[in-house]
């Protein structure tokens, strides 16, 4: 029954490959502007935190690390949307309302994540009773 395991790791890490591609294009102006959001500065550092996100989110697919693991990644995922949702209800960080819309997109994105790895969670253990 760990077929459920494996979706939930496969899923996080497809979305946390594509969170850092944004990072990662970081330099890139023009892509932080069609998204409504201020480049990071410096973009460097920016483009070293979507390598480390890359290579978790490689890892998070390939690796088999049980139940631990998807919850460790539902933590970190329910977690990033909560900053993120405080962080734009405390200070709107985009400057225009697309770049505020895009960041919340991206809140609801990762708590949902964080969703499906519980229900997948809850299904192994259904399963083992």
């Amino acid at each position: 029954m760990a077929e459920p395991l494996r979706l939930a790791r496969v899923q996080d890490a497809a979305a946390w490959a594509s969170l850092s591609l944004l990072l990662l294009l970081a330099p890139v102006g023009k892509a932080y502007d069609l998204l409504g959001l201020t480049q990071p500065r410096p973009a460097g550092a920016f483009v070293a935190a979507g390598l480390a996100v890359l290579v978790v989110a490689a890892l998070l697919a390939v690796r088999d690390g049980g139940a631990r693991v998807v919850v460790a990644a539902a933590g970190v995922d329910l977690v990033a949307a909560l900053l993120i949702g405080v962080w734009l209800l405390a200070d709107s960080p985009a400057t225009r309302t697309r770049g505020d819309l895009a960041l919340g997109l991206v809140a609801v994105s990762l708590g949902l994540q964080a969703a499906f790895d519980v229900a997948m969670l809850a299904q192994v253990r259904g399963a083992q009773r």
